[in-house]
């Protein structure tokens, strides 16, 4: 490890076994991520998007317990190279009376206020670095966001503690994220919506990595090990699934 503060390695982490095997079998698959930006442009607004990312932390594995209570026990470490040749980024964290945010709330509403004047090659060449610098940008700390609502929760999460860091698959495509505007308002609509777009992304755009990639997997039970091993055996050569095993871990 390089500090106590951070890690050399990147982990995602879940709350099912089946979806460590799905990873194993057909690596990591992108799924939208829903947001409020309001905190950063207007609240007023309140503006709700999704848009597909793969999601990891940069959390020594010591303070992995707090983690783990929210996002689930199962995981995967991979290294942090590998996350650097695969152009991730580092999540932005910020508050609304930050300078950043001012500077950022100057650029989102301008554009917004604008869009309609702009021709295609003028959104791509502003619009997507602005797309970017939203889809990597969360507060430093608010209200859980309940995904199967729309809603807040009354739970305050520090998002700052996550040191998330996130995969974007589509940033070379000028329109890659939903509005929840685009349906009215109406959040069964937009749901629907970005479930059927995520399964089409998902076929296409896969995060793809070697064994050697792999510095650790969270199992709960050696049988869980054992059943790991063997649901992924056509997958992997023998000496692949021996690195394999020797660096599963039980929680």
């Amino acid at each position: 490890m390089e500090h106590a503060e951070s890690s050399d390695y990147l982990f995602h982490f879940t709350k099912r076994y089946e979806s460590i095997v799905s990873i194993m079998t057909e690596k990591f698959k992108p799924f939208f991520c829903v947001e409020d930006i309001s905190f950063m442009v207007d609240e007023k607004r309140n503006i709700t998007l999704a848009y597909p990312i793969v999601c990891f932390c940069d959390i020594p594995i010591e303070r992995h317990t707090v983690h783990k209570i929210t996002y689930g026990d199962y995981g995967i470490g991979l290294s942090k190279e590998w996350g650097l040749k695969n152009n991730f980024s580092i999540v932005n964290y910020s508050f609304p009376a930050s300078l950043k945010s001012s500077g950022f709330r100057l650029l989102v509403e301008y554009y917004l206020d604008n869009q309609n004047r702009f021709d295609d090659s003028f959104k791509q060449l502003f619009g997507n670095p602005l797309n970017i610098l939203i889809m990597t940008s969360k507060p430093y700390e608010g209200l859980e966001f309940d995904k199967k609502t729309g809603k807040r929760t009354n739970k305050k999460v520090r998002f700052y503690n996550e040191r998330e860091w996130r995969y974007l698959p589509l940033v070379d495509q000028l329109n890659w994220s939903l509005s929840l505007d685009d349906y009215n308002g109406d959040y069964n609509a937009f749901l629907d919506a970005f479930e059927t777009e995520q399964l089409k992304i998902q076929t296409k755009y896969k995060l793809e990595f070697k064994v050697d990639d792999i510095k650790i997997i969270y199992l709960k039970t050696e049988i869980e090990k054992n059943q790991l091993l063997e649901e992924i055996s056509a997958q992997y050569t023998e000496s692949e699934l021996i690195k394999i095993e020797s660096i599963i871990s039980i929680n």
